[in-house]
């Protein structure tokens, strides 16, 4: 039996998905007309070059690589870390071959193989990745193009620093575009959540603080256990009225400072659980790390009320990718289809909402596999 469900992280809405697939359609046209003219550029200089035959293939490589990561790129899944990693190392390495193809070309005009196609690299992880990643992107190609510079020809130069520069820039305003629009959202989740209190306050009001006073003040005259519950209801009238007016709104800030993976996850090592890693150390933004431990406290919790007094489980972490991969599996009684069927028809919170719901609602996934006798696996998925 799977329970499994992939929805995209609350951590990006969709103003801030329309801002950054904005950002990528003009980073796709950018490297589109920096390759043309990257093509045009060596062609006037093709004869010229040490290895004609070198160039004009780094000029298909130019060509087909655009048009896969300009498709790849139209789409959110297509904006993978290793489809952004692979795009850097094109670029670095068509940079690093200038002199060998370009020969005595390089010293004359101070163009690279590439001329100014790996631009589109810097700003494109600017755009995905924010100030810091346009600004090392930017830094290393920059670096790398005055490494290969057989003179460090001042306007070649400051082309070359203006890399980082404009890379930088361009993150640091992603970054707060970014910000503005989770300010934004917040502002009107916060407005949202107080007009729903105050419905429920009219509602309340109406109806059980109503109740709750006509309690307080008969149930004085019912004898012992009527004062009893007149007090009751006294002390619970004056706690849902503070509670109505209180006027403060968490909205839960998402928290994108990394966790440690392995250092939470093996604090729950103990008696009946064993915890293991394939990988080294697995960072992941604070708020999806806190979702996946309170999903595997949950499976924890099931092992000691559902599984049997003998039961032990076991929980391996690993890194697949651009994801945080935890394998939890015990020995206990287990279940069959028909029960998993039932408990998520039912609305049984520890599938459906603690462990399924808590995972879908950051972008990740759960499995269940379990047998009756065989007890219960779990994969479970978060994006990093």
């Amino acid at each position: 039996m799977m329970v499994r469900g992939e929805v995209r992280s609350p951590d990006e809405t969709d103003a801030e998905a329309s801002i950054v697939d904005a950002g990528y359609w003009v980073v796709i046209w950018i490297r589109y007309l920096l390759a043309a003219h990257a093509v045009l550029i060596n062609a006037f200089r093709w004869r010229q070059a040490a290895h004609p035959a070198l160039l004009a293939a780094i000029m298909v490589v130019i060509i087909v690589w655009s048009i896969v990561v300009g498709r790849l790129q139209r789409r959110p899944d297509g904006r993978s870390l290793l489809a952004i990693r692979v795009d850097l190392g094109i670029a670095m390495a068509v940079v690093l071959s200038s002199p060998y193809v370009l020969g005595p070309v390089l010293r004359t005009d101070h163009l690279t193989a590439g001329v100014y196609w790996m631009f589109a690299s810097a700003i494109s992880l600017a755009v995905s990745r924010g100030f810091r990643a346009g600004l090392l992107s930017g830094l290393a190609l920059g670096a790398a193009a005055l490494l290969v510079a057989p003179t460090w020809y001042l306007p070649s130069v400051a082309e070359d620093l203006a890399l980082p520069v404009a890379s930088g820039t361009i993150g640091m305003m992603m970054d707060g575009l970014r910000r503005a629009i989770t300010e934004r959202d917040i502002q009107r989740a916060r407005a949202a959540a107080l007009a729903e209190r105050d419905r429920l306050s009219r509602i309340v009001h109406d109806g059980t603080l109503q109740v709750l006073a006509l309690v307080e003040r008969e149930g004085r005259d019912l004898g012992p256990e009527g004062a009893r519950l007149a007090r009751l209801a006294s002390a619970q009238e004056a706690a849902l009225r503070s509670l109505l007016q209180d006027r403060t709104v968490d909205i839960g800030r998402h928290d994108a400072s990394p966790t440690e993976i392995t250092v939470m996850l093996e604090r729950h090592q103990g008696a009946g659980l064993t915890v293991s890693t394939t990988s080294g150390e697995i960072v992941m933004d604070a708020r999806r790390a806190r979702e996946l431990d309170l999903a595997v406290q949950e499976l924890i919790t099931n092992v000691a009320k559902h599984a049997g007094p003998d039961a032990r489980a076991w929980l391996l972490v690993e890194q697949d990718g651009d994801e945080v991969v935890v394998w939890f599996r015990d020995d206990g009684v287990g279940m069959s289809e028909e029960q998993v069927v039932r408990a998520r028809e039912a609305g049984h919170m520890g599938i459906s909402g603690s462990v399924t719901g808590r995972l879908e609602a950051v972008g990740g996934s759960a499995r269940l596999t379990s047998r009756a006798g065989r007890g219960v696996e779990w994969e479970l998925r978060v994006p990093m």
